[in-house]
């Protein structure tokens, strides 16, 4: 079996809950847009850190391209709950 290798690209950020619109979840889906055409796309939330202030939320996450979840038969990608996510 060969040895793992570490993974070349990982997200790690902080956002403020309120401009964001929603909690992010861990072992969720996050879209990433802005990275250049190379990082673009979902990312699977590993770890979330909640910051809870008076009149302020903000979070704290690390997540990892989502490039796992490949369809072995059709090759489509496929969503967290395992149904595709490729329009029709």
């Amino acid at each position: 079996m060969p040895p793992k290798t570490p993974k070349a690209v990982t997200c790690e950020g902080s956002l403020d809950v309120t401009r964001y619109g929603g909690v992010l979840n861990a072992r969720g889906l996050v879209g990433v847009r802005g990275a250049g055409p190379a990082f673009d796309g979902l990312y699977y939330v590993k770890k979330v850190t909640h910051k809870i202030k008076r009149g302020e939320y903000k979070q704290d996450f690390y997540a990892d391209p989502k490039r796992v979840g490949i369809d072995g038969e059709h090759g489509e990608p496929m969503s967290a709950d395992g149904t595709s996510r490729v329009a029709a």
